[in-house]
């Protein structure tokens, strides 16, 4: 593993790239660490938005920045594969899983130790890739938190869909756009696949194997719907879920970090408030 690292105002970023079997050339990763570095950090897994068919780490540092400042935690962004991928239709997954393992299983390898709690999270086709990990290694991860994300694969029967159809940002036709670029709906089958899709029904493992959960949830936006239905859902399997419903504000606000400044502030404030429960108590010299 090798590593470039340079200085930011707010800490350090560091480039490695993680092995994988299914990767000769592995997962290009960046860890963004905070100026001072706990004696025991949280680690946060983070996959980025983009609809599963775009997108690039770079251009989401200021968001990743920001959750680091706030929540003092190391965050580990693999850079995924985007859809569609000739050579594995499940590409995005396929990555995150095996990025995920990794840092499980190499923590000190990020600047944590053996006992760090590692964290799941991620905006929009991110946050349905943290559910598609934490199916695929349920269990193993101390939280997740959740900005706008895609909890669904179906559409119809939304309101928020019906009422935002249309409008100037991003719109429930964008969503469908996306949905049709990514091709997972080429086969209706995988509707029933819990991998993909994070309102499937689940057999082995349940729901119920799932992390204490934080949503945060823009209300202009056309996934809400979505959002709102898997937090009760992951109540009603006995998970630890806390829902926030940002109004006046549009999906990937936190993204846009610079035009919503206090919409994101607040919303990254929850999410460090969140954290917060799950962070070692540090030992005092």
């Amino acid at each position: 593993m090798f590593v470039v690292a340079s200085k930011c105002s707010d800490g350090t970023i560091e480039y490695i790239t993680i092995p994988a079997d299914h990767l000769a050339e592995g997962i290009p990763t960046t860890i963004y660490k905070p100026e001072v570095v706990p004696d025991n950090p949280v680690i946060i897994v983070y996959f980025r938005g983009g609809g599963l068919v775009v997108g690039l780490l770079k251009i989401c540092m200021p968001m990743l920045m920001s959750i680091v400042h706030y929540t003092g935690a190391i965050l580990v962004a693999p850079e995924y594969r985007n859809l569609p991928c000739p050579e594995d239709r499940f590409a995005p997954f396929t990555d995150c899983e095996a990025a995920a393992r990794w840092v499980l299983d190499n923590k000190p390898a990020v600047g944590g130790v053996v006992d760090s709690p590692v964290g799941l999270s991620g905006d929009s086709a991110g946050g349905q890739l943290c559910c598609s990990v934490n199916y695929s290694i349920p269990n193993q991860f101390a939280f997740q938190v959740l900005y706008y994300p895609v909890t669904n694969l179906e559409r119809e029967g939304y309101e928020s869909f019906e009422e935002l159809w249309s409008v100037p940002a991003f719109s429930g036709r964008d969503m469908a756009q996306l949905l049709e670029w990514c091709q997972l709906l080429e086969e209706p089958s995988q509707i029933d696949n819990p991998r993909v899709n994070p309102s499937a029904p689940r057999y082995d493992p349940p729901l119920s194997a799932s992390p204490p959960t934080l949503l945060i949830i823009a209300e202009l936006d056309p996934l809400r719907d979505w959002g709102t239905e898997y937090a009760a859902k992951l109540r009603d399997a006995g998970v630890h879920t806390e829902e926030h419903v940002v109004e006046g504000v549009t999906h990937g606000f936190t993204f846009s970090v610079s035009n919503f400044k206090t919409c994101s502030a607040r919303a990254f404030q929850t999410t460090a408030d969140f954290v917060q429960q799950f962070k070692p108590q540090q030992q005092k010299l």
